[in-house]
């Protein structure tokens, strides 16, 4: 997407939702399941009463399992304000990737995405800084293995991360994908 220098960089829901819109045209992407913007998903407690675990930013819906779904939690990065560049990359860590560690996302799924809006289009440095918070925050991630990165896509950056989960489930860790897209 790209945005004038005149306009006002969209928040974090609106560039969410545009992405929704270009991901239901696309024929491709129908075939693998169904978008949803603010998935919620479900717990149950011990009388089987259903309990919200929070609002996941984007889900693929797959096969129609409510179960079935990859969650992608959506972070802005390298963003401008009075003070100059501000990161967010602690922010993307803490606030977003912690949510899969914490299992309130991707509960028993083995995978989750996370996706960084970079604002200012500089996906190098918004692969610096998130690499950064992540490492220094490694411990309360429960990161597991260190860093891969997974090389470029065109003009998006990608990595992987393995984190332990913090309850006791099925699946012990999780293998989280990361991409930064840059937006000018």
């Amino acid at each position: 997407m790209r945005f004038s220098s005149s306009q006002t960089l969209p928040i974090e829901d609106a560039i969410t939702l545009n992405l929704l819109d270009c991901l239901a045209k696309d024929a491709e992407v129908r075939r693998i399941g169904y978008f949803e913007y603010q998935y919620e998903p479900l717990r149950y407690d011990e009388n089987g009463i259903a309990i919200s675990l929070g609002k996941i930013d984007l889900a693929c819906i797959i096969d129609n399992d409510r179960n079935a779904y990859l969650a992608y939690e959506c972070k802005r990065l390298n963003v401008q304000g009075k003070k100059g560049r501000s990161s967010l990359a602690t922010e993307y860590a803490m606030e977003g990737l912690q949510r899969f560690v914490t299992e309130q996302y991707s509960e028993h799924l083995p995978i989750g995405c996370m996706l960084g809006y970079v604002m200012d289009s500089d996906v190098q440095h918004a692969k610096d800084a998130t690499q950064k918070a992540i490492n220094v925050n490694a411990t309360s991630l429960k990161l597991v293995n260190g860093i891969n990165n997974l090389g470029a896509c065109g003009r998006f950056i990608r990595y992987q991360t393995s984190h332990n989960r913090q309850r006791t489930c099925k699946s012990k860790s999780i293998l989280i994908y990361h991409t930064l897209l840059p937006f000018c």
